[in-house]
């Protein structure tokens, strides 16, 4: 190892440490929640997807035939393919999932050197990124592409504040690839790029998302082979309440009283706070940061999706390094005034939020988790599991589904029936509160029905079989 090298190391000792230590608690968290039952339909969806296209059978989501791209235009999981198809197994997905979001310190390190020369600032700005607890939100949600919007994005605009525009572009099409509303928050980019009066860079920064966008959720989403073939735009539903189609919906977004009504109610702004708080509110002390987060805060706010607009599970990721850039930009204006003590002050003040944020994740962990006590509740699933064929079809309660080997047909239930030749249901099934109507209903038609045969009533399990006719 040269001399330049070892004294990198040392130089960033403390770094590096913090960086293999948040790695392994990200993994191992991950590998908890899958060894109690807590990743579900959407983990197993992502690595059915994996798994057919490992198999011949290119993105393809589930017994029925449709692309995942009918839902959502993810491209960048074609990059996954290959490290998948290596190693078939849901650990994979764990341990990408958990690297993904803990290296995305690596560029938030180089970003916050670049803006400051305060050890202690540049430590509690980890700090918080760590300590957030709408981080921890994305993590323990089930597996999604957004785990590398920090990742990517934090590279792009490291790449934007040393200008080098071939790095940036490159990253920039890397996060159009992650999913289509990434053209929102590039947008946003766009903007502050062109009020920083960068105008070329900007312009096309802006000009690329507003002709990707509409085209990918118009053309290309639709143009994937869908159930039934539904080839209805995905989620529209989730601005119903600007209309039925996208038409009317685009024209009512243009209407200042409706958008007033629609975002500034008490708990969308409730919401807002929640996510800036992490930040000290910084990123609003400028009207060029402001309109960066703009076009994304308005995109989740007039949604009438409760998950979206209270930036719960995954919906917060693509924000985050958007409001660090905010957050630093901010902080070289004050820094402005030649207050001798701002960035110690600051950094005070993050470790303040910091605990805050450590308090909602602590009360967000289920108890036995917190004791790494999960007990034997799931013992009877996972002995019907293991009595299934690795070849069969299958269809279980959404609880037990990621832990059912990939396999042609798995499917959750009330999918699949019809195909399947293996069923589990979980009695006391509560994911939504749709699972919990429906699933005695299909208890009790599969017990009533002549084409199924009971294996195993054990505990909240019960085991069915097909019978031949």
């Amino acid at each position: 190892m040269n001399t330049k090298l070892k004294s990198f190391f040392k130089e960033n000792s403390i770094f590096f440490i913090i960086l293999i230590s948040v790695s392994f608690l990200f993994i191992f968290y991950k590998i908890v929640q899958f060894q109690r039952f807590d990743l579900r339909e959407d983990f197993t969806l992502f690595e059915n997807v994996l798994w057919n296209s490992c198999n011949g059978r290119f993105l393809i989501e589930n017994s029925y035939g449709n692309s995942y791209f009918s839902q959502h235009f993810t491209p960048i999981i074609i990059l996954l393919m290959p490290i998948y198809c290596f190693f078939q197994s849901p650990y994979t997905l764990l341990v990408i999932d958990g690297l993904a979001i803990s290296m995305a310190l690596i560029p938030l390190y180089i970003i916050s050197k670049h803006y400051t020369a305060n050890k202690f600032l540049q430590f509690t700005v980890l700090i918080s990124f760590i300590f957030y607890d709408r981080l921890f939100y994305g993590l323990s949600s089930n597996f999604y592409m957004e785990v590398f919007y920090p990742l990517f994005i934090f590279l792009l605009i490291y790449f934007m504040i040393k200008e080098k525009w071939l790095l940036y572009w490159i990253f920039f099409i890397l996060v159009i690839t992650i999913k289509e509303d990434s053209n929102i928050v590039l947008f946003g980019i766009g903007l502050y790029l062109l009020l920083k009066r960068n105008y070329k860079i900007g312009l096309i920064s802006a000009l690329i998302p507003l002709i990707v966008f509409p085209v990918t959720i118009l053309y290309i989403i639709p143009g994937f082979p869908h159930p039934y073939g539904k080839h209805d735009i995905a989620f529209l539903e989730r601005w119903s309440n600007y209309g039925n189609d996208v038409k009317s919906i685009i024209l009512s977004m243009f209407n200042p009283i409706k958008d007033f009504n629609e975002i500034f109610s008490r708990e969308k702004i409730k919401s807002v706070i929640g996510v800036l708080r992490q930040f000290i509110f910084i990123p609003l002390l400028n009207y060029k940061t402001i309109l960066l987060i703009l076009p994304y805060l308005f995109f989740i706010l007039s949604s009438n999706y409760g998950t979206m607009y209270r930036f719960e599970y995954h919906y917060t990721l693509i924000l985050i390094p958007i409001l660090y850039l905010a957050f630093f930009e901010n902080l070289k204006w004050l820094k402005t005034y030649k207050f001798k003590y701002t960035e110690n002050v600051i950094s005070v003040l993050l470790i303040f939020t910091s605990i805050y944020s450590v308090n909602n994740i602590y009360n967000n962990i289920p108890r036995d988790m917190k004791k790494l006590n999960f007990g034997n509740k799931f013992d009877n699933a996972l002995n019907m599991i293991s009595q299934i064929p690795g070849d069969e079809s299958v269809s279980v309660s959404k609880t037990l589904i990621s832990r059912v080997p990939v396999r042609l047909h798995r499917t959750h239930i009330p999918y699949g029936l019809d195909i399947a030749n293996y069923v589990i249901i979980y009695k006391d099934e509560k994911t939504s509160s749709f699972d919990e109507k429906i699933t005695p209903l299909i208890l009790d038609s599969l017990r009533n029905c002549t084409s199924w045969k009971i294996i195993k009533d054990e505990g909240e399990f019960v085991f069915f079989r097909k019978i031949s006719p």
